[in-house]
């Protein structure tokens, strides 16, 4: 555990003063920006499923409606219009806060609804059990693992999906300078190189997420 977060720390002080762009914009935005929306995503979300549960059956249907329909915007869409409306880092991280967050609120209400079925928990809910308590007991192992996979996945998301966003003036503003080398007649082994790292950085998160 301490080489680890050793490893880590030595990342973080390469990554503070190597030039922006390129590589090093990848790992800036899947370290700085994709695990904390990841992580921030997942508590959003589970405290989102959690409230939605214990109000009763129909605020958790609703909560599915509303849930879905967020989750038919298309990504790139949706975080371009946050990252515009809120501004630079911090639209970044709201955007993929917020995908996570539907993501993982959407799934955890879902798969309360079909442990309702098994029959210990009509049994709890017969003696009385507070919907609450079912969710926060009975549900709670399968939920840590979703929770953990989803926020890998939020953070394996950020880099390529800031990387895109660049080209047009939407994204967080590390992979800029790349994209305008790109636009400009430039850069393409830059950019190859980029998308090289994203690639791996995104499956190692990604099989750590599933437990692997």
């Amino acid at each position: 555990m301490g080489g680890k977060i050793l490893l880590v720390a030595l990342v973080a002080l390469v990554l503070r003063w190597a030039p922006p762009g390129g590589a090093s914009g990848v790992l800036r935005g899947g370290l700085w920006f994709g695990v904390p929306g990841g992580a921030l995503g997942v508590g959003l979300g589970w405290l989102v499923a959690l409230l939605a549960y214990s109000a009763g059956p129909r605020a958790s249907r609703w909560s599915l409606r509303i849930l879905e329909v967020l989750l038919a915007v298309p990504w790139v869409v949706l975080v371009g219009l946050l990252v515009r409306s809120i501004g630079g880092a911090a639209g970044f991280v709201a955007a993929l806060t917020l995908i996570v967050a539907a993501r993982c609120g959407w799934l955890f209400l879902e798969g309360m609804r079909a442990l309702e079925a098994e029959p210990f928990a009509e049994g709890a809910r017969a003696l009385g059990a507070r919907r609450a308590r079912l969710f926060l007991h009975q549900g709670a192992p399968w939920l840590r693992s979703q929770a953990r996979r989803f926020g890998a996945e939020g953070a394996a998301l950020a880099a390529p999906l800031d990387l895109l966003l660049s080209f047009v003036g939407a994204g967080s503003g590390l992979q800029d300078p790349l994209a305008r080398a790109v636009l400009e007649g430039g850069g393409r082994a830059s950019l190859l190189l980029a998308c090289a790292v994203a690639g791996v950085m995104g499956a190692w998160m990604l099989r750590r997420g599933a437990g692997r």
